[in-house]
């Protein structure tokens, strides 16, 4: 498998890098996923670049740089292309240096402050009704005997994490009784 690092490019220049990017997947599919954030009013710099694009009618051409067979080759070049492109004059619309994450991102404070107050207060995404209403219709349901084959093939042979086995030593799931069993079982109506 190729990682690809590739850049967008107004179609009228097509020579002249907006953004340099890198993808893993298909280059239309990842071309895709800017156009659909765009579309969807994403308010990166080149989200609103990619809008003014389309609203003239176009799209951004797509050109392959360069391409790689490792995470750090593939990061180190999207790095090394955004810096010698900036180091040209390029004006691109990437809000990092590349690679992964916000490495050379430092918010002011003022932005510090803005993020932290937009996040107070903040609990889950969904409502404590909602998370009722989904327990209540997971209680009580059976998995059918195909899915349940299904499960076991797919766990046949996994071993569990040192957490996992450490978790169920200390609540003793695995020294239950033939009477707790057969009563677990009976209540599952999976008896054996």
């Amino acid at each position: 498998m190729k990682g690809v690092v590739y850049f967008l490019a107004d179609p009228n220049e097509p020579t002249v890098p907006r953004y340099v990017g890198k993808t893993w997947g298909r280059l239309e599919e990842r071309l895709g996923e800017h156009l659909r954030a765009a579309r969807r009013g994403s308010s990166t710099y080149s989200a609103r670049w990619i809008r003014a694009v389309l609203a003239r009618g176009c799209v951004p051409a797509l050109s392959v740089l360069s391409f790689a067979v490792s995470e750090n080759a593939l990061n180190f070049q999207e790095r090394a292309w955004i810096d010698g492109y900036r180091a040209a004059g390029a004006r691109l619309c990437n809000l990092t240096a590349g690679g992964e994450g916000n490495l050379d991102w430092n918010p002011t404070q003022e932005t510090r402050a803005r993020i932290g107050a937009a996040s107070r207060g903040r609990t889950h995404a969904v409502s404590v009704e909602a998370r009722e209403r989904i327990a209540a219709w997971h209680r009580g349901r059976r998995v059918s005997e195909a899915t349940r084959a299904k499960l076991r093939a797919a766990a046949q042979g996994r071993r569990n994490s040192a957490v996992s086995e450490a978790n169920r030593r200390r609540t003793g799931v695995w020294k239950w009784s033939p009477e707790r069993r057969a009563r677990y079982e009976a209540k599952q109506g999976t008896t054996k």
